[in-house]
């Protein structure tokens, strides 16, 4: 039996078990990029990642730069539903050529690693404990279509987060890799 034949066979007769949510939210999916007010919800996990590819030249140092790179967030949602904790970072390997010497040098490493909390302190949809129900008036159209001023009034959260190495990273905070070769510091606010 061919490689191919055994592949084939083997990836129909395997079975696999997901569970997914739908969500009318369109963002960019990309970790980090884009946060909503909103958190996960009491004991809901959420992951989100990506892969990036890059390619940079030095034209000061004559270096060339080209790897990929994992980005990640994990949400976790703790307390109340309008609280959440996450992690969010990227993951960065690669090499940097130097083009005077020739020389090779492959790096890998954590760039950015996260660790923040996130809460909502204002929803303008959420009802108030007593709070009447918002019904149709079934006697005129104007007033089931006119226009709604609290739709205006955006959610209100706050977020505070550390920015901290694991390790002690050839990567700077912001940039893809350390000319320079800065000291960052463990920790750091975001």
């Amino acid at each position: 039996m061919t490689l191919f034949r055994v592949l084939f066979i083997s990836l129909f007769t395997c079975c696999f078990t997901a569970q997914a949510q739908y969500t009318e939210t369109i963002n960019s999916n990309r970790p980090g990029a884009s946060s909503g007010a909103y958190a996960v919800g009491i004991n809901v996990i959420q992951a989100e990642g990506g892969i990036t590819y890059m390619k940079n030249k030095h034209e000061l140092r004559k270096q060339d730069f080209g790897g990929a790179g994992l980005e990640y967030e994990f949400r976790y949602g703790i307390w109340k539903e309008a609280f959440e904790i996450n992690l969010s970072g990227a993951f960065q390997f690669g090499s940097i050529t130097d083009n005077t010497t020739g020389t090779k040098t492959s790096l890998s490493n954590f760039k950015i690693n996260t660790l923040g909390a996130k809460y909502l302190f204002y929803d303008p949809y959420k009802k108030k404990e007593g709070q009447a129900e918002d019904k149709p008036n079934l006697y005129s159209w104007h007033a089931n279509h006119k226009f709604a001023w609290k739709t205006l009034l955006p959610s209100v959260a706050i977020y505070a987060g550390m920015n901290f190495n694991l390790t002690n990273t050839p990567f700077v905070y912001g940039s893809n890799f350390n000319f320079s070769n800065l000291k960052e510091p463990t920790m750091s606010p975001k």
